[in-house]
């Protein structure tokens, strides 16, 4: 007969306590590499974007990190056309 392991725990304290971990290592992850963090971020909402399960492509939006701060994002929604918002010398002229 196979005897089995001896639990250190019952199964639900291993559970928050790998839980804790992981929350530890991801906090860790995110002040000292955000840059890493981002591209596991993009890599994994890739792969579940990709995918065609409704959940999964909703957990691949949520996962997505936010786009930079300075990607050329505009208030009229960043279309990237030339009439889109004004030129900022358009603000300065007076007209009489």
């Amino acid at each position: 007969m196979i005897a089995a392991a001896p639990a250190s725990g019952p199964l639900w304290q291993q559970v928050l306590v790998a839980l804790a971990v992981f929350a530890a290592a991801l906090h860790v992850l995110h002040d000292r590499a955000p840059g890493l963090l981002r591209r596991l971020r993009l890599g994994l909402a890739r792969r579940l974007l990709a995918g065609r399960a409704p959940l999964a492509r909703l957990l691949g939006r949520w996962v997505a990190p936010p786009p930079p701060a300075g990607s050329g994002q505009t208030a009229c929604g960043a279309c990237q056309k030339a009439g889109c918002a004004p030129r900022p010398a358009d603000h300065m002229r007076n007209t009489p």
